[in-house]
């Protein structure tokens, strides 16, 4: 992400063009997310970074957005080992999603939760201290990988 946007942005001022560069986050990037730590950590990074290298390049009419889209329905959460079967109310289409996304480039929105329910979550947890909570709720949500086994 770092080294593909900062390259598409050296492109772009240096042939003196406008564009909209858009990296793909999560909402995990948000919360402490048990289980997935590496993959929050790293998509709070894509968002921080984003935000931050949009205030860069914005005045040469370029763009750097952060979208997080939420669960959609590919076969990515199979590739993924399943992390999110019997998701409640259901993935978000791929077509709703493309719709999601040309939004945000019209609005230049700099980072878009798509998903209502993780929007909210968000939201909610800059104003009640909810996150101890919600990373249990995401830890008993998620199955544990085993990354790190302990020795006695």
């Amino acid at each position: 992400v770092l080294e593909l946007t900062l390259e598409a942005a050296r492109a772009l001022v240096s042939k003196e063009k406008k564009g909209v560069i858009l990296n793909v986050s999560s909402a995990a990037g948000f919360q402490v997310f048990p289980n997935m730590a590496v993959y929050a950590a790293s998509k709070a990074f894509v968002n921080r970074f984003s935000e931050a290298f949009d205030f860069e390049v914005k005045c040469y009419g370029v763009r750097v957005l952060a979208i997080c889209p939420g669960v959609v329905a590919t076969n990515f959460q199979k590739r993924a080992g399943s992390v999110f079967d019997n998701y409640p109310g259901g993935a978000m289409s791929t077509s709703f999603l493309a719709e999601q996304i040309w939004k945000q480039i019209e609005q230049l929105k700099p980072i878009f939760i798509v998903d209502w329910k993780y929007r909210f979550l968000t939201f909610l947890s800059y104003f009640v201290p909810l996150k101890s909570t919600l990373a249990s709720i995401i830890a008993k949500r998620i199955t544990p990988r085993n990354l790190i086994k302990i020795k006695s």
